[in-house]
């Protein structure tokens, strides 16, 4: 689990670099989070850590348009809802990213 938690935190990666990794671990789950506890908190955690860097004040502007531009969006809207449903203990996380997430035009 330690490992786990040290995979998802690396402060080094660039937003692009987290949206592009967590966009593989989820579709690699297929947008889903019955499978694997620990992939799905990967997946899950490194988008988390995408929404939060992109709405720092110092990353605000550009870090939002990057999460404009994600694709695919309904896809992963449905895995954040999904994590949400099935992994209780992280309901209101999952509630942050969405609202945050829902602040966006292009995701509305």
């Amino acid at each position: 689990e330690k490992r786990l938690r040290r995979a998802a935190r690396r402060p080094e990666e660039s937003l692009e670099d987290l949206l592009i990794k967590s966009r593989d671990q989820a579709e690699a789950l297929d947008y889903a989070a019955g499978g694997d506890s620990d992939e799905v908190q990967v997946a899950f955690e490194t988008f988390h850590r995408a929404v939060r860097q992109a709405f720092e004040k110092k990353a605000a502007a550009k870090g939002r348009l990057s999460l404009e531009g994600f694709e695919p969006k309904p896809p992963m809207a449905a895995f954040l809802v999904d994590v949400g449903v099935k992994r209780k203990a992280w309901k209101s996380r999952v509630f942050y990213v969405l609202t945050k997430l829902l602040e966006l035009e292009a995701w509305q």
